[in-house]
């Protein structure tokens, strides 16, 4: 279900700001308002081919260089299978498929 762009600026924020006045949560806060964020960006890639940055970034309420470092930094530790064309300003998503899987290179057991 996608959040409305209400929901997804303000709520990270609001979950963040409880996490850190609560002394149990407070040492996971980032790592779980990441987590979050990781969540969002998948779910709304999941919904086109490609997008521009400058669409991405309204429907989160951030600027496009802070999406662009995010993204990168995301799409480098494997966590979203997408790639940015930072010359036209566009992501495009890579959505392995059940054909090319056959041909990952499996562990040797």
């Amino acid at each position: 279900m996608l959040l409305s762009r209400c929901a997804l600026v303000l709520m990270p924020a609001a979950v963040e700001q409880y996490m850190h006045s609560d002394r149990y949560f407070a040492p996971h806060a980032r790592f779980y308002v990441r987590e979050m964020r990781i969540r969002a960006y998948s779910q709304h890639l999941d919904s086109y081919s490609s997008l521009s940055l400058e669409s991405m970034a309204a429907t989160f309420g951030v600027t496009m260089p802070f999406l662009d470092t995010e993204l990168s930094r995301f799409i480098a530790n494997g966590r979203l299978a997408c790639k940015i064309d930072k010359v036209a300003g566009i992501v495009e998503t890579t959505r392995p498929d059940n054909v090319n899987s056959q041909y990952q290179v499996s562990p040797i057991l």
